[in-house]
């Protein structure tokens, strides 16, 4: 419902009865976040309200967000304003028209626990206090940060009831004073012909809070928190500038004088506050005349008040420092396991937070809560059944990956997947023709665009579920996800399909036949190959990608590992392995998809069955290996890293090896590699130099001096000694 430039009452309610709660919302460009602060207070338990959003001359689309909201829900009434008169303005024009018992302030990038109107209204009810407020939980989409709250250091044991003598005093409960930045809700009846200060940029809702006070309605403070704070870049409540401090200190001045004779106490309070926030609004002068550049400004300022010129260098010092912080850590996951949930073993570099019922989960534990789920860098899944009360606490609750299967699957398919939806299309119709439906499969999406997520969609198969990475994990940690411990499912086997390969229909039947008949934990299966795939000319291969390299049959650890003298020894997506493997096949250390698969070979520790048939297709397609890790090198540098870091795992497993495995080897016995080709990888990895008859003088020597090459100008990746030392 709109009201374009007129103040109309909110006709959802009868004209005699009025709803509980009216919240108020002033908005200004916020289109990025204000869907969720509206849904938010739609959500509440306490459902008698109407939410009045006023928009302050928006100049992006958050006015038609509103209205598609508004469209969902007659709760909702929209007024706009053609020009920008401040958030203190909008919310008078909300406050003119408001019908509630009660007024609950949210602005437009924050939200409320579902419970906090409940919980608030029904505290100052049955205390019979006129204006209420509860903790504030920090929390940052934008990047990692620490788990925080507004009144953190306050020790309140229970409500506390706070005088104007208290608002203006610089402790509150033990701790700093922060009540000018809590959100009230008040009883609409005390607010009579109090408003907003419409001159007020920043600070207007401690200033009303003062007001309310000298009326005789003092605030009452809860030691809960039940109000999420956003902190962003765009957010105005953090930055103050040179004429919104300014503009506090003269509300402040006028207050006072309003107020005179005041007792000393007061005036001791007010002139205290007063010469505070003076102090900030000179040095927040001398920072905007820093980020000017205007050298004499400052010069100037230095000679009138040294100490706030001096506060603005280190401000500005301070600024620079959080700028070159180093880039966020490469993303992680977070497990969030709900009150009576089974934990789950999970994999080295992942968390988990075991939550507390809501009832005796604490204000510094809903922090955490609120500050895990929030960061952007985590995939964050949730165990069991959190319960709205919970969930309530996670900034962005539909984030969270639920893994709650109605069955247990026999198969766990992780699926990765980056801008190539129709090849996307046809590896999941190739898992849904399988002989075995007992399934489910997770596919985790890179493409910032979700491209993916329509294939999953049209799909329309419930065992397919779908996640978008954010931020971009990039080829190599996506994929080396796929290979984790966890398992959500309770699933009793694994495989892993990229978006550009396929699994014939008897896949899962032939492989898990194997692991029974044969009592093996771990199936490498051939794949046919498909030539210039993702192009007009893609076509398949007769031969299998395993073809004169192997034979049918059970390779102890120690053999197996021998194949990277040769070759690369897995493919990604040829293993097959059970819940019972003792092999850890998440690399877990940053390296490239290329480099994965060589050691992933050499962290098996157990017997694998390779089966020559083949039943899964394996793409010839090298477009996307420059997103392996977002790094920007250039080709031959990834390349000679690459080839060294090669050449130190041959060695390593070469001299590791047994006699007998040598000789598996090296006799062929074992494998199907030409002679040529393994006596190539032990001259080029400086192994062995004899060639063994197989290559001439000319080409041995060009072998070994490629070889050395390799090993002088070449530097292995950083952490490889440390993972062939815990690995093998």
């Amino acid at each position: 419902m709109t009201a374009q430039g007129r103040d109309l009452p909110n006709p959802s309610f009868p004209a005699a009865h009025g709803p509980r709660v009216s919240a108020v919302m002033a908005n200004r460009n916020g289109a990025s976040h204000i869907a969720a602060a509206v849904r938010s207070v739609l959500r509440q338990s306490l459902s008698d309200l109407e939410l009045i959003v006023v928009d302050d001359a928006s100049t992006d689309d958050s006015v038609s967000r509103i209205e598609t909201l508004a469209r969902e829900d007659a709760r909702i009434l929209l007024l706009r304003s053609e020009t920008g008169g401040g958030p203190g303005a909008a919310r008078n024009r909300a406050l003119d028209i408001a019908r509630g018992d009660w007024i609950a302030v949210i602005d437009a990038d924050d939200l409320f626990h579902p419970r906090r109107l409940e919980r608030l209204v029904g505290l100052a009810e049955e205390r019979g206090v006129p204006v209420i407020a509860d903790d504030l939980i920090h929390f940052s989409t934008d990047g990692p940060a620490p788990p925080r709250r507004l009144l953190g250091k306050a020790e309140l044991q229970g409500p506390e009831e706070v005088s104007l003598a208290g608002l203006l005093a610089p402790v509150f409960a033990g701790g700093p004073n922060h009540l000018g930045y809590v959100k009230p809700v008040i009883r609409r009846s005390v607010l009579t012909d109090l408003r907003y200060r419409a001159d007020l940029r920043v600070g207007e809702d401690f200033d009303l809070l003062l007001r309310l006070a000298v009326a005789g309605h003092d605030l009452t403070v809860v030691p809960e928190a039940w109000y999420l704070y956003r902190r962003h870049a765009a957010s105005v409540s953090h930055r103050l500038e040179p004429d919104a401090a300014a503009a506090m200190v003269r509300a402040m001045e006028e207050l006072a004088a309003g107020l005179a004779p005041l007792p000393p106490d007061l005036a001791g309070l007010f002139g205290a506050r007063i010469a505070r926030m003076s102090r900030t609004a000179r040095r927040e002068a001398a920072v905007a005349a820093l980020k000017r550049r205007d050298a004499a400004d400052f010069a100037a300022r230095l000679f009138r008040d040294p100490a706030a010129a001096a506060s603005a260098l280190k401000t500005a010092a301070l600024t620079l420092t959080r700028s070159r912080r180093p880039a966020a850590s490469a993303p992680s996951d977070l497990v969030l396991v709900a009150p009576g949930a089974e934990a789950q073993p999970l994999p080295r570099s992942w968390r988990s937070m075991t939550l507390s019922p809501v009832g005796e989960m604490g204000p510094d534990e809903r922090a955490r809560l609120a500050a895990a789920a929030a960061d952007p860098s985590c995939t964050v899944y949730l165990l069991g059944d959190a319960g709205v009360d919970i969930e309530g606490f996670l900034p962005e609750p539909g984030r969270a990956l639920r893994y709650a299967a109605p069955t247990t699957p026999l198969v766990h398919v992780r699926t990765t997947a980056y801008r190539r939806p129709d090849a996307l299309r046809r590896a999941l119709e190739g898992l849904r023709a399988q002989t075995v439906s007992d399934w489910v499969c997770d596919v985790y999406d890179d493409d910032p665009d979700r491209s993916g997520k329509g294939v999953v969609e049209a799909l329309g198969d419930p065992r397919i579920r779908y996640t978008a990475n954010s931020p971009r994990r990039f080829a190599s940690r996506n994929l080396d996800r796929c290979f984790s411990r966890f398992n959500p499912h309770g699933a009793e086997y694994f495989c892993v399909l990229e978006d550009d390969n396929q699994v014939l229909p008897t896949f899962f039947e032939e492989n898990i036949r194997i692991c029974e008949t044969r009592g093996v934990e771990i199936v490498l299966r051939n794949q046919f190959v498909e030539h210039d795939a993702g192009t007009a000319q893609a076509r398949l291969g007769r031969s299998g990608l395993l073809d004169a390299k192997f034979v049918e049959g059970l390779y102890p650890a120690e053999t197996f590992r021998l194949s990277v003298l040769a070759d690369m020894g897995v493919s990604n997506g040829g293993l097959f392995w059970s819940r019972r493997a003792a092999s850890d096949l998440e690399i877990g250390m940053e390296c490239s998809a290329t480099i994965q698969e060589y050691l992933r070979t050499v962290a098996i520790r157990e017997s694998v069955w390779v089966a020559m048939e083949p039943l899964a297709v394996w793409a010839e397609n090298g477009a996307d290996t420059g997103r392996d890790l977002g790094e920007t090198a250039g080709w031959f540098l990834r390349e000679l890293k690459l080839k060294r870091s090669v050449q130190h795992l041959q060695r390593h497993v070469w001299a590791t090896a047994s006699d007998e495995a040598r000789a598996a080897f090296l006799e062929g016995s074992a494998f199907g590699y030409p002679e040529t080709m393994r006596a190539t990888g032990l001259v080029k990895s400086l192994c062995r130099i004899d060639g063994r008859g197989a290559l001439g003088p000319r080409e041995m020597a060009r072998l070994a001096l490629r070889g050395a090459a390799i090993h002088l100008l070449g530097r292995p990746m950083s952490g490889l000694d440390r993972f062939l030392a815990a690995r093998t």
